[in-house]
């Protein structure tokens, strides 16, 4: 099963595009939303480059790389004293 990401909305909007009918609709509860998302990205392939990305996105912004590609991880205002 493919990951729908276009359901997802970083903008924090609580929107979603149905699929079925092109019609923008309200999200309901974005708590289980974004529960559903991960789920989806955990059994993607590894391969699939907007897998890779939605994990960087979701993953905790003190321990994640500076890009979903790199091996660098962010440098935080502690670590540069």
């Amino acid at each position: 099963m493919a990951a729908d990401y276009r359901t997802f909305d970083v903008r924090k909007d609580k929107v979603k595009l149905n699929q079925k009918s092109g019609i923008i609709e309200a999200v309901p509860n974005r708590t289980e939303g974004l529960r559903q998302l991960r789920k989806q990205l955990t059994d993607a392939p590894e391969k699939d480059p907007y897998v890779a990305l939605g994990r960087w996105v979701l993953s905790d912004t003190a321990t994640r790389t500076i890009s979903p590609y790199a091996d660098l991880l962010r440098q935080t205002e502690k670590s540069t004293r």
